[in-house]
């Protein structure tokens, strides 16, 4: 009686325009998994382009148009972001009175809008609108500041002068006015056991990198070390430890293997990478800002630079999945077959969870109904394989949920093969996708099936048990600690508390990826 109803409710529209779209037909999905998608428009915007929306949203306002990029009748978003912004104009945040808001389309999207503020101190400052909202700055953070958090930290920075960290004693903490970059400008001064008693480091690389020694005898780690051997046993020519300046913001960035200028790889500890709201009893647990991982590809970008970050768990846990994406991304797959000499076969539930699992970074999914596998014609091996399912947080009717070849093994066409295959037999309407941005970021494998670019989603975030130690390190997205599960997950739990707070409070920490970049495809 509820479909009934439903369907009475919304045929009614079909043929009526509201704002700038036309209801061209009404289309129910029963089984689609995700109930408030089960109900949607096929709509026509007045710019004419066709589209499927939900039917709430066109109905109550929420979509005025297709919302393509290029569309004449999308509203200005600056526009309506400044009219937002200026709201806050006159209202104090910390120490920070807001008195004007600035819009600048020069700069990247996540700095385009910036506050001007005024700081108890009575200096002048902008600051990136999200950072201030989100209490990140709690002063205009100038040095001289009584308010900001780098002065009331500097003594406890000097109470380290003495302490010794591997090979470094600390020996004294200055500040570097000719360093360019604020990051850099505070610096302890350390002696080293190999006899150079002034080695100069910045706060942050000396507590959350912690070098062993300075750069006459720094050793990498045993990792790094494993890393570099495998590297050259590939006869794969690399830079180690190359610095690279952003000429956007300023800012510097090392990378620890560079591969013929073009390709980078960072190997990343979880605990020193972390990003943490409290202070722990270890200097092996890092402060990293959200947007840590994001910024260095970004910076890397400038430089056409194609960088991917793996933790160090994925290389002690799935060696073979990390080293077969590098050595395909530098075109050195050991083994490559062509996939017209592959048939095509669906395959089952138990099939597909056992080839993700080997053969993908991050290994099956759950609710995936359309699995397709490539077979190798020779000797019926799966080689490749491309799965499906109804769209889970979006408007779109299906979506691409994993892609993946055997290790170390290049199936050309296995993609385009695999995916002209499910168009062929399912005739989807429109495909949404997520790409990984934090390994696979230049969207190749989209640009050859027609995929066109929507959008980058902001850096997600996923938490981890604080033992120390990356060989035992297991990851799990923030949603398995949504706020109202944590009662019945963790053993200490407070209810006044934030969720990240109660996360750290048992011995949790939390590490931010780069987001991922969302792709989407129409018939």
């Amino acid at each position: 009686m509820k479909k009934d109803n439903s369907k009475l409710k919304y045929e009614q529209y079909v043929n009526q325009k509201i704002n700038h779209l036309t209801i061209l037909d009404y289309i129910y999905t029963p089984n689609h998994s995700q109930k408030h998608l089960r109900y949607q428009f096929k709509v026509r915007c007045d710019c004419g382009f066709e589209d499927v929306k939900k039917c709430n949203s066109v109905i109550n306002n929420k979509i005025q148009t297709c919302g393509r990029s290029n569309c004449p009748f999308k509203v200005n978003s600056s526009e309506t972001a400044i009219k937002k912004y200026r709201k806050y104009i006159g209202q104090k945040i910390n120490s920070l009175t807001i008195i004007d808001v600035i819009y600048d389309i020069n700069e990247r999207p996540e700095y385009r809008y910036k506050f001007k503020c005024l700081c108890d101190c009575g200096f002048e400052t902008e600051l990136v609108v999200n950072s201030v909202l989100s209490n990140k700055y709690k002063s205009c953070g100038y040095l001289n500041c009584k308010y900001s958090k780098t002065s009331q930290s500097i003594e406890k920075y000097k109470n380290m002068i003495g302490t010794k960290i591997n090979k470094l004693l600390i020996t004294d903490l200055i500040y570097n006015e000719s360093e360019t970059q604020q990051y850099y400008k505070w610096q302890f001064k350390c002696k080293c056991n190999c006899g150079n008693n002034e080695y100069y480091t910045s706060i942050d690389q000396l507590l959350y990198r912690t070098p062993n020694g300075c750069n006459k005898c720094y050793t990498p780690s045993k990792i790094e070390l494993k890393f570099s051997e495998w590297l050259d046993n590939q006869n794969i020519k690399y830079l180690k430890n190359q610095r690279i300046y952003s000429n956007h913001d300023q800012s510097t960035i090392e990378i620890d293997f560079l591969i013929d200028n073009y390709i980078g790889i960072e190997l990343h500890g979880l605990s020193v990478h972390a990003t943490t709201n409290q202070d722990f009893d270890s200097i092996f647990i890092g402060h990293k800002p959200k947007k840590y991982h994001l910024n260095k590809t970004l910076i890397c970008e400038e430089y056409n630079i194609d960088l991917m970050q793996f933790w160090n768990t994925e290389f002690i846990q799935k060696p073979d999945i990390v080293k077969s994406i590098i050595l395909n991304r530098i075109n050195k797959s050991p083994y490559q077959e062509y996939a017209r000499n592959c048939y095509i076969q669906e395959i089952d539930k138990k099939t597909y969870d056992q080839f993700m699992n080997n053969h993908h970074i991050q290994g099956t999914t759950i609710g995936e109904t359309i699995r397709i596998g490539l077979f190798y014609k020779d000797n019926n091996n799966l080689v490749s394989c491309m799965s499906f399912g109804y769209s889970r947080y979006s408007n779109y009717q299906w979506e691409l949920l994993r892609f993946a070849n055997h290790v170390y093994s290049n199936i050309i066409g296995s993609a385009s093969k695999l995916f002209k295959y499910f168009v062929n037999k399912y005739d989807p309407n429109s495909i949404i996708s997520y790409a990984n941005k934090r390994l696979f970021n230049n969207g190749k494998l989209y640009n050859i099936l027609g995929f066109q670019f929507l959008h980058t989603s902001d850096p997600n975030y996923w938490y981890f048990k604080n033992n120390f130690s990356d060989y035992n390190h297991k990851l799990f997205h923030r949603s398995t600690f949504m706020k109202h599960k944590l009662e019945n997950i963790l053993p200490h739990f407070d209810p006044n508390l934030t969720e990240i707070e109660n996360m750290e409070n048992n011995r949790y920490l939390r590490i931010y990826d780069c987001g991922n970049n969302v792709y989407f495809w129409y018939k």
